[in-house]
């Protein structure tokens, strides 16, 4: 069985290297989202957008965001158009404009995104217009977080994710789905609980208010997650039939 499991996780993995090797391919050759992003800056290329364009002062993105999953990853946009995100060890500069549409465009030296924006009091939510499921979450800074958690949503009962899983490595690491909605993460003892749900193939996952967006694959008794918000983040489980010994 767990020879079969292994296998399982395996030609998981080795699915998922091939499926960012085409998504780099496809983004590479992909046109920019004039569809979604019609302004005549987004249409230009990086090279041709030399000086970015100058936004209103009181345009409701100026200012220090902070990503709601870690206090340490931070976006600024300034009112010339220009801006910085990331971590203190590494900051990506960028130019930015938006649309009557509440789309943000945003270039860097490698690419173009496109994002949907909302600002509800102090907090900035952007969805990728290119990927499905892909949302961040920020706080301004000096603000509140007055969003309230949501309440857990009955799952399908037929849902493969349902149940106990194992982290592949270690076993006492346990992601645990339950029909009503529910779960945790974590060792014993030390146990992260969340709310949970299925949207567009994807898991979503909350922590208070906090999002995590993940893609998954069932195969047999194996369970990959892959982050949609950070790159290269995976996590591969083996199904349990009870709880580890050391939970309670």
């Amino acid at each position: 069985m767990k020879k079969s499991i292994y296998l399982a996780l395996t030609i998981v993995f080795a699915f998922l290297l091939a499926s960012a090797s085409m998504a780099n391919t496809v983004q590479a050759s992909e046109p920019s989202d004039a569809a979604t992003y019609t302004t005549e800056y987004a249409t230009k290329s990086t090279e041709e957008t030399e000086s970015p364009p100058n936004i209103e002062q009181d345009h409701p993105l100026v200012g220090t965001w902070t990503w709601d999953m870690s206090d340490s990853y931070v976006y600024i946009f300034n009112a010339n158009g220009t801006g910085t995100r990331g971590f203190e060890n590494y900051i990506e500069e960028f130019t930015w404009q938006t649309t009557v549409q509440n789309n943000l465009g945003i270039i860097t030296s490698t690419e173009t995104e496109s994002w949907r924006y909302v600002i509800d009091g102090s907090v900035l939510t952007l969805d990728s217009l290119r990927h499905t499921g892909t949302t961040f979450s920020y706080i301004r800074d000096g603000g509140i977080d007055t969003r309230t958690p949501p309440q857990p949503v009955a799952q399908d009962e037929n849902s493969p994710l349902i149940g106990i899983w194992g982290m592949y490595f270690d076993t006492s690491f346990v992601q645990y789905f339950n029909a009503d909605g529910t779960g945790f993460y974590g060792f014993p003892g030390n146990l992260t609980h969340f709310t949970w749900t299925v949207e567009d193939d994807n898991l979503r996952i909350t922590i208070g208010t906090a999002l995590e967006s993940w893609s998954y694959y069932v195969i047999d008794d194996a369970l990959i997650i892959n982050s949609l918000q950070l790159g290269g983040v995976w996590h591969g489980f083996v199904r349990l039939n009870e709880f580890p010994k050391q939970f309670p």
